[in-house]
């Protein structure tokens, strides 16, 4: 089978994309990973602490702006005080206990999780400066107050343990790992440390903090080559139900651009939100009745033959061989002078062998 030629036109030469499939003597062909038609297949959620929209919006200089170019919904209302009933509403779609300090693993109940596993889809949960990642005796700074997680009986087993991660507060590097690995799980949540998600210090400083944190998730693998979204919310503002709103902000590549609604969502929206567009079944009748939140999101499908070169060199590919062979394969670029075009560079683009036949 001949390899599959992609032309992409520019001016004043054409880049011809030539895809050669090198496995010995055994010819196959590339195509692009199939596009999902969900409004995102990977998800971030990052939860920040105690503020009210009204304390941030026009205060917080970079989330100010991260919502106005992305998407703000105005009318999102936390459900409770203190923090971990609003932390287990928005995991088990229940606020299942009236205080702080309840760790741990004593609710028996369906969550997120079990969802999540039971779609064959993958998860992670990063607390920052926990100590026992990956065990059973995983340990963030606040416990559950700020880790909804470690509340959840059916979590307390060593395979969903694993998925308990610690991430360094200065810099975020095993979070920000997993979303530049191969295989990011689908949905992937962070809790900052309380001087980072401003319980403790300053809105100034949690906005500096996602100043430099959001950039980096909005630049990793995942968002520039997956159909993913970054969600941004705070657990509790300053007020009361149903009126307690709080900063909730959509952005990433699968989100509608400088978007606002003033529709009224609580924390069970969130829970409703996966549920509809990743085919989940309700938790509770608390997120079964909630309001989902897929106004924000495009539905756009994903990369076609007229991506930009770089973005389509970038996305995944999947390799067929015709009569076996297995390997790793890396995409190498040469430029190389137009013969027909005095200006201009052509691209060659040709995919080789990286490791030995197995």
């Amino acid at each position: 089978m001949t390899a599959k030629k992609i032309h992409l036109s520019t001016r004043p030469s054409t880049l011809l994309v030539t895809a050669i499939l090198l496995i010995g003597a055994v010819s196959g062909f590339l195509t692009p990973a199939v596009a999902s038609n969900r409004a995102f297949d990977n998800l971030v959620v990052i939860v920040m602490e105690n503020h009210g929209l009204g304390e941030i919006e026009g205060t917080a200089i970079f989330m100010t702006s991260l919502a106005q170019n992305y998407s703000l919904a105005t009318h999102y209302s936390a459900l409770t005080h203190p923090s971990e009933p609003n932390y287990l509403a928005l995991l088990g779609g229940n606020t299942f206990l009236s205080g702080d300090g309840n760790c741990c693993w004593q609710i028996s109940a369906p969550n997120i999780v079990d969802s999540i596993e039971g779609a064959k889809m993958s998860w992670k949960a990063f607390a920052e400066d926990a100590s026992g990642s990956g065990t059973c005796s995983f340990n963030p700074p606040r416990a559950a107050d700020h880790f909804g997680f470690l509340e959840f009986s059916d979590i307390n087993t060593p395979s969903r343990c694993g998925k308990l991660v610690a991430t360094t507060s200065s810099d975020d590097s095993e979070f920000v790992a997993e979303l530049n690995s191969p295989d990011p799980a689908n949905f992937i949540w962070l809790t900052p440390n309380d001087c980072n998600n401003m319980h403790d210090c300053s809105i100034a400083t949690g906005d500096a903090y996602l100043a430099a944190l959001v950039p980096k998730i909005l630049a990793s693998t995942t968002f520039v080559t997956r159909n993913a979204a970054l969600f941004i919310l705070f657990d509790e503002g300053r007020s009361s139900y149903p009126n307690d709103y709080v900063y909730a902000s959509w952005s990433g590549p699968a989100v509608r651009r400088h978007y606002q609604s003033q529709n009224q969502y609580t924390h069970y929206s969130f829970l409703k939100t996966l549920e509809t567009i990743w085919g989940l079944s309700s938790l509770t009748a608390n997120d079964g009745n909630a309001s989902p939140i897929t106004e924000f999101f495009t539905n756009t499908p994903g990369p076609s033959s007229n991506t930009p070169l770089a973005a389509f060199l970038a996305s995944p590919w999947t390799i067929l061989a015709i009569g076996g062979g297995i390997g790793v394969f890396v995409l190498a670029m040469l430029k190389y002078k137009s013969r027909r075009a005095a200006k201009g560079p052509r691209a060659l683009v040709s995919l080789a062998n990286h490791i030995p036949r197995l």
